[in-house]
């Protein structure tokens, strides 16, 4: 696992003992929430909206939503659940030698080479790193995190992401007949 959390605002105490709990499993917290590769929100406003540029993860009273897009857990907290999120959102999923940096949202090639990605690119290429068919209407979930957006927005989203995966010999995004999108490595193989 790599990358830090940045744990923003709520009670003191509650931060205070989610650190000392975070960081007794391994856990680095950041030094700041630009340098964070995920943030963990303690009390937050149900109507906030953030510029989500990492995973955010909202604790909230258990009778409160989550700001819209954004994962939530319910008070108190359990700690494996805070860790099983932390755990899969710092992980740098690999895939056909690729791996796919979260915090700086880069796809990094073996040799060191590295393909800048928007916030929507990496959003969109992110479930499809398991090399399995997705439907569009979860790729939409993903890439705009439920706001509703045309079918023809994720086209021309993939179209940009293909053709930028295609420039630096990256793996294969198709398209399958009415069934959604894979990822397959150079040569056509399953991820």
């Amino acid at each position: 696992m790599t990358g830090t959390v940045w744990l923003e605002g709520g009670d003191g105490r509650l931060a205070a003992a989610l650190a000392q709990a975070l960081v007794a499993e391994g856990i680095r917290l950041a030094a700041s929430a630009g340098t964070a590769a995920a943030v963990v929100w303690l009390a937050p406003a149900a109507d906030a909206r953030v510029a989500l540029a990492v995973p955010h993860l909202a604790l909230v009273n258990p009778n409160e939503p989550a700001p819209p897009g954004i994962s939530s857990l319910s008070l108190p907290v359990r700690l494996p659940a805070l860790l099983d999120w932390l755990r899969r959102v710092l992980a740098e999923p690999e895939f056909a030698g690729w791996r796919l940096e979260h915090a700086g949202r880069r796809l990094v090639h073996p040799s060191g080479g590295a393909l800048r990605l928007t916030e929507l690119e990496a959003r969109l290429l992110e479930p499809l790193l398991d090399g399995e068919v997705h439907p569009p209407a979860s790729l939409l979930t993903a890439g705009w995190l439920g706001r509703a957006v045309l079918p023809a927005t994720l086209a021309t989203h993939i179209h940009r992401l293909r053709a930028k995966l295609e420039g630096v010999s990256g793996p294969q995004l198709v398209s399958r007949a009415r069934a959604g999108y894979q990822l397959l490595a150079r040569g056509g193989d399953p991820v």
